[in-house]
């Protein structure tokens, strides 16, 4: 025979587990208390994966693919709700002759074999992309805010939105910016990419 009072400590200890089993759940963990880091807090140039391309070099998708909305109705193609355009990740010469036709931006992986092949055909627009994510990376580093994020595609109006965040930081010299460039690869002298065309 069960006795009643066996029966509801068993009952209450079932309870006090399941109590402290729900507490250690909702506590936080040391993975989880970590602040993510954004995706140009990485150093952009080594770490570019893509090269956004568009084929008017006018324009520039100033994002990271990795930031673009997914379409998840197929995992190569992207949407840049800013430019509002699609962005196509390209790696052979098939799909890029079919995309070409109908004149879109692309997104080229930078160690693809297709890369070396175009690369002097779209030399400018890569420089230009190159360009903006370093920027964006030596923007970060200097003391960035969302709001200083770039909110142009077109690279005229980008490069200025740059330049006046330059100036905004009077105590770093041109040559002191010029350096911070050189430090994540880019050789190319910048000053072009503040020029009106």
């Amino acid at each position: 025979m069960i006795r009643v009072d066996a029966y509801l400590e068993a009952l209450e200890q079932i309870e006090k587990t399941k109590e402290q089993q729900l507490y250690k759940k909702n506590q936080p963990t040391a993975r989880s208390t970590k602040i993510p880091k954004s995706f140009f807090e990485y150093p952009i140039y080594q770490d570019l994966k893509e090269v956004i391309v568009s084929l008017d070099p006018q324009i520039v998708i100033p994002r990271r693919w990795e930031e673009l909305e997914i379409d998840f109705s197929n995992r190569d193609i992207r949407h840049c709700s800013l430019c509002a355009t699609y962005v196509y990740r390209v790696s052979n010469l098939y799909n890029y002759q079919i995309l070409t036709d109908k004149n879109v931006t692309l997104a080229i992986p930078q160690d693809s074999p297709f890369m070396k092949e175009i690369e002097d055909q779209y030399k400018t627009a890569i420089e230009s992309y190159r360009f903006i994510q370093i920027s964006r990376r030596i923007m970060q580093e200097v003391g960035y805010r969302i709001e200083d994020d770039l909110h142009h595609c077109e690279l005229e109006y980008a490069a200025d939105d740059i330049l006046k965040y330059m100036r905004g930081k009077d105590w770093i010299s041109m040559a002191e910016w010029s350096e911070k460039y050189r430090k994540f690869g880019f050789e190319k002298d910048c000053l072009p990419f503040f020029q009106k065309p």
